[in-house]
C-alpha cells in the first residue's frame, strides 16, 4: 500500500497528499485495508470537503505537505487548536491536493488523553479560534462562504 501511495504521489502535480486515519486504542486488533482510491482535486474542493467534513480534517495530521508551502507559515506558540488556526493557510499556498481513503495514519486512542476530558476554558477557545479563521478561509475562497459559517457554528 505504501510503495502505490509513493508512486501516485511521485506521478501526481499535488501539492497536499491527505491520507485517512485509522483511530485504535489497547483493545483493538488492527486490519490494514487492500483497496483504497486516489483523487486529484483542486484546492478549493480539498477546502470545502474540509468544511463539510468529507474525508479531510482540519488537523495537520494524515497529511504529507511540499515543505515550499511551510515557507512563511508556523503554528502558533502556545495556542490551542494550533492546527485549525493553521491549515487553511498552507493550503492557501496549494493548488492541488491528492486524496486516498487509505487508513495508513495510525491514530492511538488513550483513555487518558486530552481528547478524552471534559470541557474546560481552554477547550472552549475553539470558539476563538473559528472566529479568527473563518474570515481568512472566506478571504481566501470567498465562494466558501456558507460552509466556512457552517463550520464556524
Amino acid at each position: 500500500m505504501f510503495s502505490s501511495f509513493n508512486n501516485f504521489l511521485s506521478s501526481s502535480n499535488a501539492d497536499i497528499a491527505v491520507v485517512q486515519a485509522l483511530e485504535f486504542s489497547e483493545e483493538d486488533n488492527i486490519k490494514l485495508m487492500n483497496d483504497y482510491d486516489f483523487a486529484i482535486v483542486s484546492c478549493k474542493e480539498a477546502v470545502r470537503r474540509m468544511l463539510i467534513r468529507r474525508g479531510i480534517t482540519h488537523s495537520a495530521w494524515g497529511k504529507l505537505y511540499k515543505s515550499i508551502l511551510w515557507e512563511k507559515i508556523r503554528f502558533p506558540y502556545q495556542r490551542l487548536f494550533e492546527d485549525y488556526l493553521t491549515i487553511f493557510d498552507v493550503f492557501s499556498k496549494a493548488s492541488y491536493v491528492a486524496i486516498s481513503n487509505a487508513k495508513i495514519y495510525y491514530y492511538f486512542q488513550r483513555a487518558g488523553s486530552i481528547m478524552h476530558t471534559q470541557c474546560n476554558k481552554k477547550t472552549v477557545s475553539i470558539v476563538q479560534a473559528t472566529q479568527e479563521v473563518t474570515p481568512r478561509i472566506i478571504g481566501y475562497w470567498p465562494e466558501l462562504e456558507i460552509e466556512a459559517l457552517d463550520l464556524q457554528i
